[in-house]
C-alpha cells in the first residue's frame, strides 16, 4: 500500500512512514486492530500498560522521523486501509492527546462505535476501561475522514461476521 503513496508525497514533499507489525510480537487483531490494549482478543483479559499498546510506538516514531529529517512539524497526518483503518480510528480514541492532523480511515471491516452501552470492542463499554461521554465528544470530534469502497460486498475469511460487526 505504501507504494501508492510514493509518486503524491515526492510531489507534496510528504514524508511516508509504514511501520510493519510483525505478527508474531502483535499477535492477530488484539495486537495490531485492537492496539494490544488487552492481554487476549477482543477486549478481554487484563488491561495492558499504554507503553505496551501498539498505538503507543507511533508517536515515537514520529519524534524519532521529526529529529532524523530535521522536520519542524508538531502534526502528523495518519491513513490506514482495512485492519489499518480498525487501528487508526482506535488511536485517535485511546491516544486522545496524540499530534494528529489529520486522520483517514479507509474500508475498516467494523468500527468501535462511540457507545458507552456497547461492550468493547464493538463500543467502549468495558469494566477495564473508563471512558466518559466527554471523552467520546472529543473523540468525535477529531479531523477523522472514513472512506469506504461501495463494490467490496463479498467478505472473505478474514472480515469479522459476528452479529455484532454485521450491525454496522
Amino acid at each position: 500500500l505504501i507504494d501508492s503513496w510514493t509518486e503524491w508525497a515526492d510531489e507534496n514533499d510528504y514524508i511516508i512512514v509504514g511501520p510493519f507489525f510483525d505478527p508474531e510480537k502483535w499477535d492477530g487483531s488484539r495486537g495490531y486492530n485492537l492496539g494490544n490494549v488487552f492481554s487476549e482478543n477482543d477486549g478481554q483479559g487484563k488491561l495492558n500498560p499504554s507503553t505496551k499498546w501498539s498505538f503507543s510506538i507511533l508517536e515515537l516514531i514520529f519524534e524519532r522521523v521529526k529529529k532524523r529529517y530535521n522536520i519542524d512539524d508538531e502534526r502528523f497526518d495518519i491513513f490506514g486501509h482495512s485492519a489499518g483503518a480498525q487501528f487508526v480510528h482506535r488511536f485517535l480514541l485511546f491516544k486522545p492527546n496524540a499530534k494528529i492532523r489529520r486522520a483517514f480511515a479507509a474500508n475498516a471491516g467494523w468500527y468501535t462505535l462511540p457507545d458507552l452501552e456497547k461492550e468493547f470492542p464493538f463500543g467502549v463499554e468495558s469494566s477495564r476501561l473508563s471512558f466518559t461521554k466527554k471523552d467520546l465528544i472529543e473523540w468525535t470530534n477529531r479531523r477523522l475522514i472514513l472512506m469506504r469502497g461501495t463494490k467490496d460486498l463479498v467478505p472473505d475469511g478474514s472480515i469479522d461476521q459476528s452479529p455484532e460487526a454485521e450491525e454496522q
